[in-house]
């Protein structure tokens, strides 16, 4: 493909993130240098578990009933380019590998969740580069369960990339879990771009035990396009989670709201570098962002680095973060009532974290959620006994 071409091109000339970069200064980029890693040829699969009458397109890049239309082909090109980590970008479209697809026409509506996964069994110092691809047509519906996992015998390179593209009065209900081991060095990349009056609720769930630099980008480009963007990650023993997010409003009348968790156990370490950029084109634009950070260790660390760029008088943007300690007035009255400590301080994290599946996301989407949360929680607590 012609991106591709383009891509060994500039990749060739391209500098790789550096620690003076401003976006790197507090994630080592020497972690995911190409030289360190090589293709590796077999070990990446996807697995599809749609309903056995369905009104969409989808399936693995892989085999050889994989499209090529229209849809795919503008869903992968109308992504703009990286500018945080143009070599990591270039690299991620030069050298994608397999992946999935999910495309559907217009005017459908499915109450059924279709799950993919997308698992990696990597080699020492092997690196897979999966491509998802999410399309969903004029006033469709759908609800999707993203898994993307990856095991490893040793240090090495699983970079995903998400693009998904919203046509007019789409609605994508998502929700995105993330598994990888401790040795795998994980850079995940998902942008969606919303059309007119579409709507993405984006809910994820981060268990990932290495180092990892997760992006979630949402392009507001059509007016009263919405985006709702809730995520969770609970850290142990030495993880490293840095987390990028964008919301770009561009079209006038557009919302976006984002709220980010983490629970941080033994030396894990949080960084959260949110931007919310408001263009000169989108008057009566609506958005806010807050990140919120509990420490249940004195060796745990969050970061957080909220920002604001707006280019127009007629919004409304606010933004917050918080990092702390257990509250110790709610720990006592919990033991006070009987509760033990490791008890009380399980049931006041579990409450921490389910507010990421308050209010909009779909009931089965939060059991789901929950569960497995509550799965993370449960090792944590019992690593820190």
């Amino acid at each position: 493909m012609a991106q591709r071409l383009e891509a060994l091109k500039r990749i060739k000339i391209t500098p790789w993130p550096s620690g003076i970069d401003e976006t790197w200064r507090r994630t080592d980029p020497r972690l995911f240098s190409k030289e360190k890693f090589a293709l590796a040829s077999d070990g990446l699969s996807v697995a599809f578990d749609p309903p056995a009458e369905y009104p969409f397109q989808c399936g693995s890049f892989g085999s050889q009933k994989a499209p090529w239309d229209e849809s795919v082909m503008q869903a992968i090109v109308e992504v703009p380019e990286d500018t945080d980590s143009p070599g990591i970008g270039l690299l991620q479209v030069a050298f994608w590998q397999n992946g999935a697809y999910f495309l559907t026409d217009d005017h459908r509506q499915h109450s059924h969740i279709v799950q993919i996964k997308v698992n990696s069994d990597l080699p020492l110092g092997g690196a897979h580069l999966p491509l998802v691809v999410i399309r969903i047509g004029k006033r469709s519906r759908m609800k999707i369960l993203l898994e993307l996992n990856a095991r490893s015998r040793g240090v090495s390179l699983f970079a995903s990339q998400t693009r998904i593209v919203l046509d007019e009065g789409a609605r994508l209900d998502l929700m995105l879990m993330s598994d990888c081991d401790s040795e795998v060095r994980f850079y995940d990349h998902l942008n969606a771009r919303l059309g007119r009056e579409s709507e993405l609720r984006l809910t994820w769930g981060d268990f990932t035990r290495g180092t990892t630099v997760s992006r979630r980008e949402a392009l507001l480009t059509g007016p009263g396009a919405e985006a709702t963007m809730r995520g969770g990650h609970i850290g142990g023993e030495t993880s490293h989670l840095d987390l990028r997010t964008l919301q770009l409003h561009t079209a006038e009348v557009t919302t976006s709201n984002l709220l980010y968790k983490a629970a941080l156990f033994g030396q894990a370490k949080s960084v959260y570098q949110g931007l919310i950029n408001v263009a000169p084109t989108a008057q009566m634009a609506n958005a806010y962002q807050l990140n919120r950070n509990l420490l249940m260790s004195e060796g745990a660390r969050a970061d957080s680095i909220p920002k604001l760029e707006i280019l127009v008088d007629e919004v409304r943007c606010t933004h917050g973060a918080t990092a702390g300690k257990v509250d110790p007035e709610a720990l006592f009255y919990l033991m006070s009532r009987g509760l033990g400590e490791a008890e009380a301080t399980h049931l006041l994290l579990d409450g921490f974290i389910s507010e990421i599946v308050s209010g909009e996301v779909p009931t089965d989407f939060g059991v789901y959620f929950r569960g497995r949360m509550q799965e993370r929680l449960k090792k944590a607590m019992e690593a820190r006994l």
